[in-house]
Formats: structure tokens, sequence, C-alpha cells
């Protein structure tokens, strides 16, 4: 969501079914939403609030992240010390927490996102330590840029981190403003990470896929594991589109990548590390697809984050509702076992079919099996 978006929301008071209080649970009460600020500094100014008995004459800001406040230095900036509310569309630390009190407690693999800015800026450390603190035991993954080689020894070192994911993002930085064009080296790079720390690593796209050719490189460079992340989720160069001024390039590969399906297909068929199906994974239902084409498991964002914003009940909702419709399909194919689902018989047909077999991969194997 594009934090102008946000703006016109408040100015609008559009924000009909959208929680309205504050991080420690408080209600708010908008009684004028103050005069929009054009020029630099807060985004609202004269707004008048009531929290509790408590009523408020100030600026407002709004944010995407809450970590935004210190990413954009606004806590060393003088002209944000009369903002009596901070507008956020996540509470970064408090959705952190959320998800991995549910990752500890159902034992699930919790991946954070980038942690360059943990590292550049170490007041938003705290936002990632959470995941660690309540998360001891689970299984926890690090993230930083084939460019950062020089941060993944920090990067493990904050989380403590299991695995350390090194995410591919070349589709999303073409559309940035300010967006690293040079991608010269990332093999190396990537065999470089793979050198310096102790721990697996995972290579991660992010929503764009891997092809068969892409995903021997990488194995041959040392990543341990492959996350597919195919073109069907999230498509980042929509989301950059929204920041965008000139919103040509982000329209035109709006949608480009290599499907789930397809990708996931390509990479278990062609190494032999373990793959992660993830890019629209919804459900159950839908991991178990992925699963019968080969990955050995299935990553997701979405419900996850919509299941932290209602809570850990509604988050433990989210967890319960995928198992059941995961061990469901299961029971349907005759599996008791995800080795048993990974070899169950599958038809691909439409578009994958067309893909794949134009990639020359044998897609009536999956029926015979």
């Amino acid at each position: 969501m594009p934090e102008i978006l946000l703006h016109y929301i408040w100015q609008k008071r559009l924000w009909s079914g959208l929680p309205q209080h504050t991080t420690a649970g408080e209600a708010i009460e908008i009684i004028s939403t103050g005069q929009y600020n054009t020029n630099a500094g807060p985004d609202f100014c004269n707004a008048h609030i009531r929290i509790g008995k408590q009523e408020w004459i100030g600026n407002i800001e709004i944010h995407i992240h809450a970590s935004d406040w210190y990413k954009h230095q606004h806590h060393t900036n003088p002209a944000y010390d009369n903002t009596i509310l901070h507008v956020v569309c996540v509470a970064d630390k408090d959705i952190n927490k959320e998800l991995a009190t549910v990752a500890e407690d159902k034992q699930i693999g919790l991946g954070v996102g980038s942690q360059r800015a943990a590292i550049v800026n170490p007041e938003l450390r705290d936002t990632y330590d959470v995941v660690r603190e309540y998360a001891p035991s689970a299984l926890i993954l690090g993230n930083i840029g084939a460019p950062q080689s020089d941060l993944a020894e920090k990067a493990v070192e904050i989380l403590d981190s299991d695995i350390l994911a090194i995410h591919l993002n070349p589709l999303q930085e073409s559309i940035q403003p300010e967006g690293d064009l040079d991608a010269r080296g990332y093999i190396d790079l990537i065999n470089q990470i793979t050198q310096t720390v102790d721990i697996p690593v995972l290579a991660k796209e992010t929503g764009c896929g891997i092809s068969a050719e892409s995903a021997k490189k990488l194995v041959d460079a040392g990543v341990n594991y492959i996350d597919i992340e195919g073109a069907g989720g999230t498509s980042w160069a929509a989301v950059e589109t929204y920041r965008a001024e000139d919103k040509y390039l982000g329209e035109l590969f709006w949608d480009w990548g290599i499907p789930t399906a397809a990708s996931t297909a390509e990479v278990v068929n062609s190494v032999n590390v373990p793959v992660i199906s993830s890019g629209g994974i919804r459900s159950g239902l839908d991991a178990a697809k992925a699963i019968a084409l080969g990955a050995d498991a299935v990553g997701m964002a979405l419900p996850a984050l919509k299941g932290a914003y209602g809570g850990q009940e509604a988050l433990n909702q989210m967890v319960d509702r995928f198992n059941d419709s995961l061990r469901l399909a299961m029971f349907l194919v005759g599996a008791s076992n995800i080795e048993e689902l990974k070899n169950s018989s599958l038809i691909i047909k439409g578009e994958t079919k067309n893909w794949l077999e134009a990639r020359g991969f044998d897609t009536k194997a999956y029926a015979r099996r």
C-alpha cells in the first residue's frame, strides 16, 4: 500500500472497519484529522484526537511501517517534536512478535525481511531482536541482498539465524527510482556469502520465479536451499509502481516472471537441493499442489500477515485452517506423510503444462507415478 494512499484514507476518514487503537490497545477518537501539510515536516498539522480520556492537539505523521519513523530520522528532527500520533499500516515490532510467538508454539519456520535496515540503523534492531526473543527454538531465516555480502555475518548474529536467505530482486530494483541496476558479479557475491557464514544459505527470489538454468548456477555457487517465489503472489513491480512518479515501467512489467507452479517444477527437476515453493500460496490445498510438484516446503506471507493483524487468536486460526486443509488434501489422495504426497499422481494442464513442455519437461511423468 503506497503511503500517499494512507494520507488519503486519513484525510477523507475512510477507515471504517480498520483498527483505531494504539499499540497498547487504547481506543482512539479522531475529532479532527488536521490540515494536510505539503511542505517539509509532519504530514498533517493541528489535528485533534482523544486517547482514552485525554485530548491532544498537534501533528500527525503517517507511515507504512512503524520503523519508518527511525529510518527517516524523525526522532532527531525537532520539526516532529509536536507529533501526537504516529499512524502506521504495520507496527513492525508488534507484528514480528505475533508471528514469532505462533512460530514458536507451532514450530513453524519464520523468515524476516531484509536486515540491512537494522544493521545500517541500529535503532531498528529491536524490531528484529523480538523474533528470536519470542521464538527461541523455532527455525529462523535471516535475510540480506546479494550485494550486501559485507553484512552477512552481522545479519546472522542479530537473529542467531539457522539459515541465511539471500533475496534476489532485480525487477524491483529496476522499477525503483533509487534502484541498483548493476547486477554484475551477483553469483560471485553469493558464493562469497556461502563461504563467509557458518550456517546454510538459501537463495530466494521475490516474485519472479527461478528457472532451471538459474537454479543450477545458484547451486554451483554454494547455496543449500532455493526458494523459487514465483509470479502469482505479491508483485514488487506493482508496489514500486505506486511509489514511482513515472509509472510506465512498473505497469508494463507488473506481471513479469515465471509462474510459481512452472518455476517449482523446473527447479525440483533440475537440482538436488531442497526447494521451497512460494508466490501465491494461500491455503493448505495450494501447499499440497506445490508439494506434489516436488517442493519440499512452502512459504507464504499474506495470510500470516492478515492473521497477525487480528492478534494471536486470528493467527492461530489461520495456521490451524492451513494445516487442516493440507491434511484433508493428503487424505483425499491417500498420502499419509509429505513424502507420499510428493509422489502422488498429478495431472498438469493448461498454461503450466504448455510452459513445462515447451521448456522440455515431461508432464506425463507426474501422472504415472
